[in-house]
């Protein structure tokens, strides 16, 4: 006596097409639908558990400067040594030219001008091909690039070393800045 395996795949005859009314045939549909319904819950639990706002203190910004740090911070990444871009509460202008990522947060204020570099350490920083000035700050560095026209401060938390790494990254948004 033969047996029937349920499982069985049936085999159709080569040029046939599945019977679209035959329910069988709609469980990838309705896999689909289950996968989707659970990544909207997913997207809908993180948007609401997502860190708040950064507030960073306003700053003057040559006029010059602030086109081109509007480019800047407009081609920055969504993430920073693997953390999330955050956003900015809109506090005088400053949310156009700054960024922030992670928790805590490491800050880049475009059009920053330091008064104080020569309190700086003397010693340039060269991180692929861009040439930062820096200076160890409580609990991190402050990292500030400059080609007379514009500039970038950038600090970093401790809890990021080694802190050069956010250079590494940011380099080529930098190298673009310059040859604007």
């Amino acid at each position: 006596r033969a047996r029937h395996n349920r499982n069985a795949r049936r085999l159709k005859p080569a040029g046939s097409q599945a019977d679209p009314t035959d329910s069988r045939h709609h469980k990838d549909t309705h896999l689909s639908r289950h996968a989707l319904l659970g990544l909207i819950a997913t997207i809908a639990l993180v948007a609401g558990c997502s860190a708040p706002t950064v507030t960073v203190e306003p700053y003057p910004v040559a006029s010059s400067a602030v086109a081109p740090c509007q480019q800047l911070v407009a081609s920055l990444p969504g993430h920073l040594l693997d953390q999330g871009r955050r956003d900015l509460t809109a506090d005088q202008g400053s949310e156009q030219v700054a960024a922030v990522w992670g928790d805590p947060v490491i800050t880049l204020r475009c059009g920053w001008q330091v008064s104080d570099i020569d309190t700086w350490d003397p010693t340039v920083l060269t991180v692929n091909g861009v040439a930062w000035h820096w200076r160890e700050l409580t609990g991190g560095y402050e990292f500030y690039w400059t080609d007379g026209r514009i500039s970038v401060d950038v600090s970093v938390p401790a809890a990021y070393a080694p802190q050069t790494n956010v250079l590494t990254e940011l380099a080529p948004y930098i190298s673009a800045l310059a040859t604007l």
